[in-house]
């Protein structure tokens, strides 16, 4: 799978995507849209969609999801992949990068007047733009990573949904904008597919292994 030219190029696209998005923000032509797509998604504001969105929001906090591919980094590990039980632990990359960018991108998020959040278990990071979405980018990462391994068409169904319904809650929400969660996902897939890659490569190594024995 490494070594395929259309795994390559959905990888490149990825990135290219993020780059492409970085640009559009920091020169504000998608601001409008940005405005018009969260307006639209909170008109059908309710108490359901509201506990819906606030619980998710916890679900993919850094201190959250970071443990959790620590934890799955662990399991690889004493499944006997060696170096590729380190392959969650590239969600570190999707932080590195989304720090990095919002740092420089220059993208406010949603004023506070737009904010449905009413749960928050630790302060906020402060940061001067909200592009890309660290929620949609580690979200995005850990649920690919797991359907690509499990290479399964109900868990594929699953992950889509899950990573849909990611994209909008954070931007129902107010947290961020729309551009912001497509950045934070494309982010988050840029990472997953050499990580899961990873893992395949290792499973393939040990299966050959085992036959030749």
């Amino acid at each position: 799978m490494t070594n395929t030219p259309g795994y390559r190029a959905l990888v490149l696209a990825c990135a290219a995507l993020v780059a492409i998005l970085a640009a559009i923000v920091r020169t504000g032509i998608a601001n409008e849209l940005d405005i018009t797509v969260l307006r639209a998604l909170q008109s059908i504001a309710n108490d359901a969609l509201d506990v819906a969105a606030n619980l998710h929001t916890l679900v993919g906090l850094w201190y959250v999801t970071v443990p959790l591919a620590g934890a799955i980094a662990l399991t690889l590990q004493r499944r006997g992949h060696g170096r590729a039980a380190l392959a969650p632990l590239l969600i570190l990359g999707t932080l590195g990068v989304e720090l990095l960018l919002k740092q420089t991108t220059g993208h406010p998020g949603p004023g506070h007047e737009l904010s449905r959040s009413f749960l928050q278990l630790l302060p906020p990071i402060d940061t001067p733009s909200s592009f890309p979405s660290g929620h949609a980018s580690r979200l995005t990462f850990l649920s690919a990573f797991g359907a690509l391994l499990a290479s399964r068409p109900t868990v594929t169904l699953a992950t889509v949904a899950f990573v849909a319904f990611t994209l909008v809650a954070r931007v129902y929400i107010g947290d961020h904008w729309p551009t912001d969660v497509l950045g934070g996902s494309a982010l988050g897939l840029a990472f997953a597919l050499p990580a899961a890659a990873w893992v395949r490569q290792s499973a393939a190594s040990k299966s050959s292994f085992a036959r030749r024995k």
